[in-house]
């Protein structure tokens, strides 16, 4: 019985732990850049997106920018990241894994969303 008992009290505090992971506030941007529209891709009125995977830290910067994936590949990578490692984040709230799409599209204009 005693097992059983502390069986479930461990489960509980498992349950628990991820549930206060999932619930914890990620941090939000206080500043975003937008991406320049390379101008060989413009040149070519090419589209494209790349998602970055990114890090914050305790200070609200953004760390370990990396490339996730890019269509075309290699054609809007470098402003994609250099974009997002000078947004800043709300301090105090430090967070790993999270990800931004950077879509480039040409249309009468050019745009970044």
């Amino acid at each position: 019985m005693k097992y059983l008992i502390a069986l479930i009290i461990c489960c509980l505090s498992v349950l628990t732990a991820s549930a206060q992971q999932e619930t914890a506030e990620k941090p939000e941007p206080v500043l975003t850049v937008k991406p320049a529209y390379p101008a060989r891709a413009f040149a070519h009125r090419l589209n494209g997106h790349v998602v970055v995977s990114y890090d914050v830290n305790n200070d609200g910067d953004v760390v370990n920018a990396r490339v996730a994936s890019s269509e075309p590949a290699g054609i809007f990578d470098e402003e994609a990241l250099g974009a997002i490692r000078k947004w800043k984040f709300t301090p105090h709230k430090p967070c790993q894994g999270l990800t931004k799409d950077f879509v480039f599209n040409i249309n009468t204009k050019s745009s970044v969303e």
